[in-house]
């Protein structure tokens, strides 16, 4: 049987577009607002099979419409938290679980590469001749890392 819209053909896309969504405006945040997507998606299609009388093609379509309609919003927010995010905090959730972890004590953080015992010392040196010039020219730093 033909459909009232003719959009039998299409169902396919508009199944995997209906999926994609709902992927999109719920990921990662399972909650609440995924069973109202659920619940409204079962009432439209009772509404609109029973009481409308649209065959499960057009239903469908209706549904994907109406969707991709709601999904601006969430997806326009989205990509603006996206875009503003700094690229590390995105990928540094997963890349911490690749890049090997290591505890390297103080004594062994200035010789870490091979170097002599002496090499080191010079490194430490450096580091802590530093550390004092910078709280001299930067005094108030150390109010706020304390």
């Amino acid at each position: 049987a033909m459909s009232q819209f003719g959009l039998e053909a299409h169902t396919g896309f508009f199944v995997k577009s209906i999926c994609v969504l709902l992927f999109l405006m719920t990921f990662g945040q399972m909650n609440q607002l995924c069973y109202c997507w659920a619940m409204t998606g079962g009432l439209l299609w009772w509404a609109l099979t029973s009481l409308v009388g649209l065959g499960q093609d057009d239903t469908i379509a209706i549904i994907a419409t109406i969707l991709g309609l709601r999904s601006v919003p969430f997806l326009y927010k989205r990509a603006i938290t996206i875009a503003a995010t700094y690229p590390l905090q995105l990928t540094f959730k997963y890349v911490a679980q690749i890049i090997p972890k290591y505890t390297i004590s103080e004594e062994e953080f200035f010789t870490c590469d091979g170097c002599s015992a002496e090499v080191g010392a010079t490194r430490k040196a450096a580091l802590v001749a530093l550390s004092d010039k910078w709280k001299k020219k930067y005094p108030k730093c150390q109010q706020f890392s304390v």
